[in-house]
């Protein structure tokens, strides 16, 4: 159980977030939204949760105020149409990419917006400088000769898995579904000059793969001509770590719980999630620069490095 003298002293203080947003969104963002949006990751990281309620108490209880008041500045925050989401992308995508040359970006399919893809990915490339190589992951929800089109405008590489059905004509002509271009030994095969669909859409290259352990097979159209298939299977087996950062947000018992928030419109949806951006952001932040002075040390049950 906490003390009363931890829980009278939170170790991060409203002046350390606003500090850490000013250097984000200073100049951008009018001076009073770039601190609301500082009490709001605030309360989130104290709250351990995405609920507006126990945001705002938590907010609340680390600057020493009202609950009530802690709940009404999150409930602005969230209506307050001056904080626009897809323009504060121009600062907080550069941010999250540093000083890096490449990119991996995980797409993750949903029927609530068909073509939101699209308005998305354009969006990142007005964004992303072009000596940055982008490399877009994307499941069998994106695997279509318009989406390969939109990449290759966008100069983006790509792996996308297509569904097993799909017609792939091998360099020398040979036709098979891509079920059936799929090893039995369990190795990957790698064709370039690949052919998909009826319509005989060129790829660079594809690969098909089923390894021991895999419930399906994956079969990957690909940008990279040059990289392995090792290389290509191994990049988009990333694209699972989307699913541990949905866990993270949405899951009651593991995570922020935002599954069982009720959320009335989705702009305020979209600023609760850059709020929980911003929130894991900066516990990022915190947590490689504890343990780059060894204080994990004092966290873990395991001594075992490489937990």
């Amino acid at each position: 159980m906490l003390t009363s003298e931890v829980m009278r002293k939170p170790r991060l203080n409203d002046q350390q977030v606003h500090s850490f947003m000013k250097s984000l969104f200073e100049g951008d963002l009018h001076a009073l939204r770039i601190l609301s949006l500082s009490y709001a990751t605030l309360g989130v990281i104290h709250a351990a949760s995405l609920g507006v309620h126990l945001i705002g108490k938590a907010l609340a209880w680390a600057r020493g105020t009202k609950s009530k008041h802690g709940v009404k500045q999150v409930d602005r925050l969230l209506s307050n149409p001056g904080i626009d989401v897809w323009a504060l992308f121009a600062q907080w995508v550069p941010y999250v990419l540093g000083q890096r040359g490449e990119a991996v970006v995980a797409l993750d399919w949903t029927d609530f917006d068909v073509d939101g893809e699209d308005f998305l990915l354009n969006r990142l490339r007005e964004v992303v400088s072009e000596t940055v190589r982008v490399i877009v992951l994307a499941d069998r929800g994106f695997g279509d000769q318009k989406f390969y089109a939109l990449l290759e405008q966008l100069k983006f590489d790509d792996v996308v898995r297509f569904r097993q059905c799909i017609q792939v004509t091998a360099e020398t002509g040979e036709k098979r579904s891509a079920g059936g271009w799929v090893p039995e030994s369990g190795r990957a095969v790698r064709m370039t000059g690949a052919r998909v669909t009826q319509d005989n859409t060129p790829v660079p290259a594809v690969v098909c793969v089923k390894k021991k352990g895999m419930k399906e097979a994956w079969c990957l159209a690909t940008s990279l001509k040059e990289a392995t298939a090792a290389f290509v299977v191994g990049l988009y087996s990333k694209r699972f770590r989307t699913e541990e950062t949905f866990r993270d947000m949405k899951d009651l018992r593991f995570g922020m719980g935002l599954s069982w928030v009720k959320v009335r419109s989705t702009e305020r949806r979209d600023r609760l999630l850059l709020v929980s951006a911003l929130a894991c952001s900066l516990l990022t932040l915190l947590g490689a620069a504890g343990e780059s002075l060894g204080m994990e040390r004092y966290l873990k049950a395991c001594p075992a490095l490489t937990q």
